[in-house]
């Protein structure tokens, strides 16, 4: 979504990332009701992975507004990257 918000709309990095995380907390919210509504949710691991998440975001926000495009650009291009290694790793395993 970055990349597409950086890309597309010509938003700094920095905007672009803040975009980015509040459309991942509406899709976050979204599958929630989602599951609660068939009963299929794992409280458990639910609420491990929200603290991971929210120390995460907490800590990476700190980061950006410190160090701001310097540290966000490395951080997209290396998660791309190695996003792409691992797509092309799966496709090869499984064929």
């Amino acid at each position: 979504m970055t990349l597409g918000f950086v890309s597309s709309c010509g938003y700094s990095l920095a905007k672009a990332t803040a975009n980015a995380k509040i459309l991942n907390f509406t899709s976050s919210i979204s599958a929630l009701a989602f599951f609660m509504i068939f009963g299929e949710i794992y409280w458990s691991a639910g609420f491990a992975m929200m603290g991971g998440q929210v120390l995460g975001s907490y800590i990476g926000a700190r980061m950006v507004l410190k160090k701001g495009a310097v540290l966000i650009r490395p951080v997209v291009v290396l998660a791309c990257f190695l996003t792409s290694i691992k797509l092309l790793y799966d496709q090869l395993t499984h064929v």
